[in-house]
């Protein structure tokens, strides 16, 4: 037993073993502190999912593009007084040569603004992508695709 003890302590104490820890934990601090960010868009996407509910459906996308209409509704009253104009989607407003200008240089909306412009693009993202997920996930023939394992991995 104490020849065990022994090696382990040994295996411990190794400078090269504590050399890679250190920098594996640093490495890992590096990566946390760059993805920091992703932290705030779950949330977002976490309240508007909690709007709209889970079950992806016809009414989930019916309230995803009324919220999507409402929301547009606010940012074309925004845009009507701040910059004196209106955008006939979000889309048109992100594609807006503009657009950088508005939002990092000159600074023409504030945080409120800006957080406005975020829950928007989001709803803006989850309507137009959600339909195309529906259409393939109703396209997935999951008796091929087990017959495709099968025959892959050899079983008989």
């Amino acid at each position: 037993m104490s020849i065990k003890k022994g090696e382990w302590e040994k295996l411990f104490r190794n400078p090269v073993l504590i050399v890679l820890a250190g920098i594996f934990l640093i490495y890992n601090f590096i990566l946390i502190n760059d993805n920091s960010d992703i932290k705030e868009g779950l949330e977002e996407t976490n309240k508007l999912i909690s709007q709209v509910g889970y079950k992806v459906d016809e009414n989930m996308l019916k309230k995803l593009e009324n919220m999507y209409d409402e929301k547009m509704k606010d940012l074309n009253e925004l845009t009507e007084r701040k910059l004196h104009k209106i955008f006939e989607s979000m889309d048109e407003f992100l594609a807006n040569k503009d657009f950088h200008n508005w939002t990092y240089e000159e600074k023409v909306f504030s945080k409120e603004d800006m957080d406005l412009i975020n829950q928007l693009s989001a709803i803006n993202l989850y309507k137009n992508i959600t339909p195309e997920f529906i259409h393939r996930i109703e396209s997935l023939d999951s008796e091929k695709m087990a017959e495709s394992n099968i025959n892959k991995y050899g079983f008989k």
